[in-house]
């Protein structure tokens, strides 16, 4: 496996100096290739899972592999235990917490390039994300977290939950929010429900938005309502 994971590094590593567009076009292939790499990763023992992960997380391509851990998987949720904290274990269904603790215990001296704060957003960004480490990091957060706050709204994975509690202002709203972009997002959001759109075109809300900006928010909600 640590192999395979090499070759792959090789060919991120051969797309380096050529045009950005063809980059792109190129790294989907290898992208692929990583994903599939992560699936037969799984069916590993847990020592080479945990060997061969030491080696993905100090590359420089960790993101490529964290963008492609998809839950529920044991090389999922320790991937996105590096991505998210310097040590611990992210939001983990039971029938995969103790490998994971095994394998996030014995990754516990390997730092990621940049450290959590450089992947955290991306990772709660991700549509591939488990939805429970959403509502775990957002109510660890009491929603007091911008970017977790925005990573809900912008995730297509959201729970309903999160959206309800943003909408209701639930999450201790400060001078940091500004109700009109919550609202804006809501409404884009593939997931919010048809009762908070329509909330939305009657103003029964408790977020202070000036005229202007309320009727843009009632045309869009209106537009969502009707497609």
């Amino acid at each position: 496996m640590l192999e395979t994971w090499n070759k792959i590094v090789s060919q991120y590593d051969g797309l380096k100096g050529i045009d950005y567009e063809e980059q792109l076009k190129l790294s989907v292939a290898i992208d692929e290739k990583v994903k599939t790499f992560l699936d037969e990763l799984e069916r590993e023992t847990r020592e080479t899972k945990r060997v061969v992960l030491g080696e993905v997380c100090v590359s420089e391509y960790f993101y490529c592999a964290l963008n492609r851990a998809t839950p529920p998987s044991a090389v999922a949720y320790t991937l996105i235990s590096k991505g998210l904290y310097d040590t611990g274990v992210c939001e983990t269904p039971d029938a995969f917490l103790d490998e994971v603790r095994y394998l996030v215990d014995g990754l516990s001296d390997v730092e990621v390039p940049g450290g959590p704060d450089r992947h955290r957003s991306s990772v709660l960004g991700n549509p591939l994300i488990d939805p429970k480490i959403l509502e775990d990091e957002f109510d660890l957060s009491e929603g007091r977290d911008n970017d977790i706050v925005f990573a809900v709204l912008n995730n297509p994975v959201a729970p309903e939950r999160l959206l309800r509690s943003l909408f209701e202002g639930q999450f201790g709203p400060n001078e940091n929010y500004e109700g009109y972009e919550v609202l804006s997002n809501l409404i884009q959001h593939p997931g919010t429900p048809r009762d908070i759109l329509e909330a939305i075109v009657s103003g029964d809300y408790e977020w202070e938005i000036d005229e202007e900006s309320q009727q843009e928010l009632v045309s869009d909600a209106q537009e969502k309502l009707g497609s």
